[in-house]
């Protein structure tokens, strides 16, 4: 699905000047489920680069509470804004316009 979601912005929205952005959890890294070379490589093969992020850590009552079985995970977790552009390719002299 997040796969997916990346070639929709790049077909989509990132033209030579656009930007998307993908606010995502790094939930699943704790939980062993993903890494983060996963998520970037994911990102590039869609076509993206990553211009730019913002972090946040989570407020939620679940991120302090011990009782939660994912407290480990919860209570490392940081939310990304991930801003992504179209990776820029070089032209090929072979097809440049004259």
């Amino acid at each position: 699905m997040f796969f997916a979601a990346c070639w929709g912005l790049r077909s989509t929205y990132a033209g030579p000047r656009g930007e998307g952005w993908l606010i995502l959890s790094d939930l699943a890294e704790h939980l062993g489920l993903r890494t983060r070379a996963d998520l970037i490589h994911r990102i590039t093969d869609a076509g993206l680069r990553v211009i730019g992020q913002l972090d946040t850590v989570p407020t939620h009552p679940r991120a302090d509470d011990r009782t939660d079985p994912f407290h480990s995970a919860r209570s490392r977790e940081t939310t990304t804004l991930w801003r992504l552009a179209a990776e820029i390719t070089p032209l090929d002299p072979a097809t440049a316009p004259e």
